[in-house]
């Protein structure tokens, strides 16, 4: 069934390399957009997006999709759905059979510094295992991933983003707090709490910064702990709200 075809859904997450948009649905869909640069019959420059291709994970289950993330560098598509971590093809959205079930997972996150850029070491990606009070790191090779580390961390992780060796992560439980790891040292530090009922929310803005969710507001922490109030989630907070009103 064509996406154009289908009951009308939710979007749940979005992701993008170059000119290719990747959208997530509540559904198990994922929709592959590229943006096409032609000139019109007048020689101005128009663009236009076309389908490229759809996808549907998670069998009959239709569960959402949770996480979505291009990576350039290995011209691979990983997401999460049902806990299940897939990893397919960016272009063909070909779905690799990767040697090992990842799953039961609350979240991963990958080294975004290096997500659109070659390196010559391996590319790593992080896990974080539903109920089990540690995240794990693995390694893709080709198709293939390969489990390298446990870190132990005081609750199970809800959510988080990776810059270079640290590892910014919301943990779950009633004493709800961030902290930060550096998976290549082993040590790790608390940055602040979050708000009881609130969404834990983690993402990488730059080098060395990270912004989360500390309940009506956000805040903006470095690597080493120092952190300042931002404007950034409070903006995204109300534009949900209004969306949600029309």
């Amino acid at each position: 069934m064509s996406y154009r075809d289908r009951p009308r859904t939710e979007v749940e997450c979005i992701t993008t390399a170059d000119r290719s948009l990747y959208v997530g649905t509540a559904d198990g869909l994922i929709v592959f957009y590229q943006l096409e640069e032609n000139l019109s019959p007048l020689g101005k420059t128009i663009y236009q997006s076309k389908v490229k291709g759809q996808i549907q994970l998670g069998g009959d289950k239709r569960k959402p999709i949770q996480q979505l993330t291009a990576v350039s560098s290995q011209r691979r598509l990983l997401a999460l759905v049902d806990g299940l971590l897939y990893l397919m093809n960016m272009s063909t959205l070909e779905l690799y059979d990767t040697g090992q079930r990842i799953q039961k997972l609350n979240c991963y996150c990958i080294n975004e510094s290096k997500s659109h850029q070659s390196s010559a070491g391996p590319f790593e990606v992080i896990v974080a295992p539903q109920r089990r009070k540690q995240i794990q790191k693995y390694t893709l090779s080709g198709e293939r991933f390969g489990h390298v580390k446990d870190y132990s961390i005081p609750e199970p992780a809800h959510a988080m983003a990776r810059d270079g060796n640290s590892v910014c992560v919301a943990l779950s439980g009633q004493d709800g707090k961030y902290v930060i790891i550096n998976i290549h040292e082993g040590n790790m530090f608390d940055i602040l709490s979050y708000e009881p009922g609130s969404t834990p929310f983690v993402r990488r803005m730059g080098k060395g910064e990270f912004l989360v969710n500390a309940g009506s507001f956000g805040i903006t922490t470095t690597i080493s702990g120092i952190s300042n109030v931002s404007v950034w989630l409070f903006i995204c907070i109300i534009c949900n709200l209004e969306r949600k009103r029309a």
